[in-house]
């Protein structure tokens, strides 16, 4: 049974004492299932405690968010209503029990986000649109959970969040950060300062009690420790003992001087996963849940997976908030007319303090765009996974992690993939009741395999019909599956290849045969011409791919100036003499050696590219790289090439459709998808490292008429724009007072008639810890002493062509002396 209980307070009229009714209805729709009369004689003022049973009631929760309609109403002494109020209700618990949190007595997750208000137009003033398309975004990214950030938000939100259901941490409006931690300092150890820290604690629990939303009450945030804060849990607990209390610097011991334990859970700022594991083993008896991780500062969310894979091992470890939900930047309008969004510097007079763009540390944009990262947020907070059983037979298992739904609702679509196209789809409809597993029997037939082919099962769970902010057809969760692997496609051999001219005078090496002219330039040591049937398809020939435009974890962790001397060893790399190769009249290999050096002219590296031109029409690329006079990692390894700016249209086998990177690349699946080198740039607030795609087996970029191919060996990492690397850039960026000297916006990036093509090894991760010293984790980094890679280049026909057959072409040919092309 659920308990009902309505406390009312009267206010009469002085001196005159007259009799009254209070009823309380609570109603299910238009049916009252529990009413409550009590006789009341009203003076100056009189208090009425109600309560009753109600038998067997739904129970509130973020997946099924039951309400009910509490009416009261004061009948006067000649039987009228005096007046009536109503207010929405929900029936649930929420406890700390046996070192765990529960909800309903279940274990939950807290998928989650902080959230500040913030509106890119009117700043902290909100309105219902607003609210409702933030938790519209957040139900359909399979958030659960919002910290209110650091202060009570407009009552409004927490009605939407009853409605739809979104647990709330609701937070009291204390942090006293500047002042500082020490018990000797912090306010929250003063004794004046008790009223003022208990006077916001009792006001936010006082107007926002009767939320069923509200799971959890947190005392405030980053504002020392102290006796000030045991008091206001202990008053907490007194007022409202249904709900656990958190407090972050309690349960991380900053004044253990400060006696009695005041937070019920442990609620760690930014820990390391190797610190939740060691949490998670160990005889800790609080449940552990982050109130900040994952910071999402501009091109950020790395290693997410990494941080639930601990989370799901352990039984005390139950998730946290992602910092933080939306970038807090304001519309402005610049003076070439382009909109921008604004931030830190960009207001104030000369010199006032800055921390440049560190407010923008969004999982969605100002204007409410989510960032790619918001994608490997939703698949990693999915509540429905899947893993194979026999994928022959078309068999997998569902694990249904809904703490109280069942899989009645929902529909699994899959769909057979053929080199990244659909060729075969159906639906199943899974029965799994919550917190259980079922295997299930997709009940398709494996396509006959063609040799050199890719096969995938791409699974969905959509909804049938609409609940709440999630539209009917909704996928809630997906999944990937490679399908069993087909016999190789048989190679081309040397001998079969047409017949190649070389020419070679003292600065150049041309190669000609059939529709194809390559030109290489002994003085830049690179291939620096290739024509296609008379049309010009490069710019600039291949050069190193070394850096990055740092990110804003990049400039935390000190990247830029740790890594500098990859930023300029390409500026100058003088070639040897090349070592020219026609070992058959259908080859021709041309290999550069180049030496790589710092700004003080000591040597770093050494670089070995070489060019195999096939009678074909196909030119095999092999590079590596040896690092000879630093250990220094690499923000990247690979060569990028500039295009005509013409070369717009992209079509690519890899991970897609959205941005992915070496560690945030789970939620984009291996396909083939169509787009343009427009589309690629992702604007975050701050101009950085973006569009990037991993897994590529192929990418093709074309002006409609001509274009050109590249194949990995086996797969390359590939970023395409019509911009160069060093418009991305911020010289001098940074926060914390560190390095800022400028602030740079979107409306700084304005498109070249070229396309910048980067074809990558790799690049490394993103990182996410947190923005301000976390590097990107290790095994996401480049910090071996040689890298090599290999991967073809083919000019076509768009209109006559099909790419994905020029694809899968094998050759029997090594390109230099590293890995076979595919």
């Amino acid at each position: 049974d659920g308990i009902l209980g309505v406390d009312v307070q009267l206010q009469g009229v002085a001196g005159v004492a007259r009799p009254h009714q209070v009823v309380a209805k609570l109603w299910d729709g238009d049916r009252v299932i529990a009413q409550l009369q009590q006789s009341v004689s009203v003076a100056d003022s009189a208090s009425v405690h109600l309560e009753t049973a109600v038998s067997h009631p739904r129970q509130w929760s973020a997946e099924a968010p039951n309400l009910y309609t509490l009416t009261l109403t004061l009948i006067g002494p000649d039987g009228r209503a005096v007046e009536s109020v109503a207010n929405r209700v929900g029936f649930r618990t929420t406890e700390v029990k046996d070192g765990q949190y529960l909800l309903n007595g279940k274990r939950i997750y807290i998928k989650g986000a902080d959230m500040h208000e913030h509106n890119e137009v009117t700043a902290h003033v909100l309105d219902e649109a607003t609210m409702r398309h933030d938790l519209e975004l957040m139900k359909q990214h399979n958030l659960n959970a919002i910290r209110f950030s650091h202060y009570p938000e407009p009552e409004r939100i927490y009605e939407l969040a009853d409605e739809y259901g979104m647990y709330i941490v609701g937070e009291a409006n204390i942090e006293s950060h500047g002042m500082g931690y020490d018990p000797g300092v912090t306010l929250a150890d003063r004794p004046e300062w008790l009223t003022m820290h208990m006077d916001r604690t009792q006001r936010m629990v006082e107007r926002d009690k009767n939320h069923p939303s509200i799971v959890i009450w947190s005392l405030g945030n980053e504002a020392g420790d102290g006796r000030n804060f045991v008091a206001t849990y202990n008053w907490i607990k007194q007022r409202d003992g249904s709900r656990p209390v958190q407090y972050e610097r309690e349960s991380e011991g900053y004044n253990p001087a400060s006696g009695q334990r005041h937070s019920d859970l442990k609620v760690p700022m930014y820990p390391s996963i190797q610190s939740l594991a060691r949490y998670g083993a160990s005889t800790g008896d609080r449940p552990l849940i982050m109130c900040e991780y994952a910071h999402a500062m501009g091109n950020s969310t790395g290693n997410f997976k990494e941080y639930w894979d601990v989370i799901k091992k352990y039984p005390k470890l139950q998730g946290g908030f992602i910092w933080d939900w939306v970038d807090q930047g304001l519309r402005e309008t610049a003076w070439n007319g382009l909109q921008y969004w604004a931030y830190g510097g960009d207001y104030g007079p000369p010199g006032t303090p800055s921390d440049g763009n560190f407010n923008a540390n969004g999982l969605i944009g100002s204007d409410r765009v989510p960032h790619p990262g918001l994608e490997e947020v939703k698949k990693v907070y999915q509540y429905v996974n899947f893993a194979p059983v026999d994928l022959v037979a078309g068999t997998v298992r569902v694990h249904n992690e809904y703490n109280f739904t069942s899989l009645d609702a929902f529909d699994l679509h899959w769909t057979i993939t053929d080199d990244g196209v659909a060729v075969d789809s159906g639906v199943v409809r899974p029965h799994a009741v919550a917190e259980d597993s079922v295997v299930v029997s997709l009940g398709y037939h494996l396509p006959k395999a063609q040799p050199g082919n890719e096969y995938f099962v791409n699974l969905s769970l959509v909804r049938r019909e609409a609940l709440g902010l999630i539209p009917a057809g909704f996928a809630v969760a997906t999944e990937q599956l490679a399908l069993p692997a087909p016999t190789a496609i048989a190679p081309i051999t040397a001998t079969a290849l047409s017949a190649l001219t070389l020419t070679r005078t003292p600065t150049d090496i041309t190669v000609s045969g059939g529709d194809l002219v390559v030109r290489f330039d002994l003085r830049q040591g690179t291939l620096a011409s290739l024509r296609y049937r008379g049309a010009e398809l490069i710019q600039r020939g291949p050069q190193p791919n070394l850096w990055r435009p740092a990110t804003d974890n990049d400039w935390g962790n000190g990247l830029p100036s740790r890594a500098r001397v990859w930023r300029y060893a390409t500026q100058s790399r003088p070639a040897t003499a090349p070592r020219v190769d026609q070992s058959s009249p259908g080859m021709v290999r041309v290999t550069f050696d180049h030496q790589l050096h710092d700004d003080a002219g000591v040597s770093v590296a050494t670089i070995v590219t070489s060019y195999t031109v096939l009678g074909s029409g196909d030119i095999l690329v092999d590079d590596q790289l040896t690092k000879t006079g630093t250990t220094v990692e690499l923000p990247r390894f690979g060569l990028n090439v500039v295009l005509p700016g013409d070369f717009e249209q992209m079509t690519w086998f890899g991970r897609g459709p959205f941005e992915n990177y070496w560690d945030r690349k789970t939620a984009a699946f291996v396909g083939r998808y169509e787009s343009t080198v427009t589309a690629q740039y992702v604007p975050y607030i701050r101009p950085q490292e973006n569009g990037n795609k991993t897994d590529v087996r192929w990418v093709a970029l074309s002006n409609g008429t001509t274009g050109l191919l590249a194949v990995g060996a086996p797969v390359l990492e590939v970023e395409a724009h019509h911009n160069m690397p060093e418009d991305f850039e911020t010289p001098g960026a940074g926060f914390f007072g560190r390095e800022q000297t400028i602030n740079r916006h979107t409306s700084d990036i304005t498109p070249h008639s070229l396309t910048w093509l980067a074809l990558d090894l790799h690049q490394i991760g993103v990182g996410g810890d947190d923005s301000w010293g976390a590097r990107t984790h290790d095994e996401y980094r480049l910090t071996d002493s040689t890298y090599r890679y290999a991967f073809r280049l083919r000019p076509f026909d768009p209109k006559h062509d099909d790419v994905a057959s020029l694809a899968r072409q094998r050759f029997d040919i090594a390109p230099g002396s590293g890995p076979a092309t595919r």
